[in-house]
């Protein structure tokens, strides 16, 4: 009988530990989400008005990128010409931060006093303005990440 008991309660315990890599596989937390901009100029920090989980989306994220997310800018981020991206926090960051298919020629700016780090690839785009004048750290823990620049000048950066 105790060979049984002891049985079962080990079983149990697999079954449980078992139960949990399963939900910690299926949840986003564990790996980094997808951010989309929407809705044209903005604060980086305002995550629900601008931090979308689709492209041209209405379901906003509960917080400001991290270093596990990445960070779109496509076709439905700026409805109108010159949208502006103003980074207003002192430290951002993102897994991987992507601005192909961006229309009408969008702003990247932030004063001297802020730090993007970029803890993936970079793809910025000719049609767009960085005056971004922070740092610009680049940490990656797996090879094969790019950079994209386009021609525009990143300002201080770090690898």
């Amino acid at each position: 009988m105790k060979k049984m008991i002891t049985s079962l309660v080990r079983l149990g315990v697999g079954l449980r530990m078992n139960l949990l890599a399963l939900l910690l596989m299926m949840t986003g937390s564990v790996w980094g989400l997808d951010y989309y901009w929407v809705g044209g100029s903005g604060s980086w920090s305002d995550y629900a008005s601008h931090w979308a989980t689709s492209s041209g989306g209405n379901v906003f994220h509960d917080q400001v990128p991290t270093s596990m997310d990445n960070v779109y800018f496509d076709a439905n981020s700026f409805p109108a010409s010159g949208g502006v991206v103003s980074i207003d926090q002192t430290i951002i960051y993102c897994m991987n931060m992507d601005w192909t298919g961006a229309t009408g020629v969008p702003v990247l700016t932030g004063p001297s006093d802020k730090t993007l780090w970029i803890y993936g690839s970079v793809r910025l785009i000719p049609q767009m303005s960085w005056t971004f004048s922070g740092q610009v750290n680049f940490r990656a823990f797996q090879g094969g990440k790019t950079i994209v620049t386009a021609g525009h000048n990143l300002g201080t950066v770090s690898f």
